[in-house]
């Protein structure tokens, strides 16, 4: 778990081994809800979430040895219907 700096709800990458491929891995943002909710307050994670994710899509892009990037929904990475975010994994 990497935390991210921001001041409005909590924000994490999340990495891990993606056992399908023997060297790939898999990373994902949190929160992947649209909303969260602080004390009495909504709070809108998607641009925060989405400017994390194309800063991780640039770092990843420029990275020797990766090779098949693909940026998953929760909902695909998942399997879950009711859920919302994003993910990315690398396989072989």
């Amino acid at each position: 778990m990497v935390p991210v700096a921001n001041e409005e709800f909590r924000l994490w990458i999340g990495c891990g081994r993606y056992e399908e491929y023997p060297d790939g891995f898999h990373c994902f943002i949190e929160p992947h809800a649209p909303f969260v909710r602080k004390l009495l307050r909504k709070i809108d994670t998607r641009a925060r979430v989405a400017a994390l994710q194309r800063a991780m899509d640039k770092v990843l892009s420029e990275a020797d040895g990766i090779r098949e990037k693909r940026w998953w929904t929760y909902e695909e990475f998942t399997g879950c219907s009711v859920c919302g975010g994003r993910a990315w994994r690398r396989p072989t």
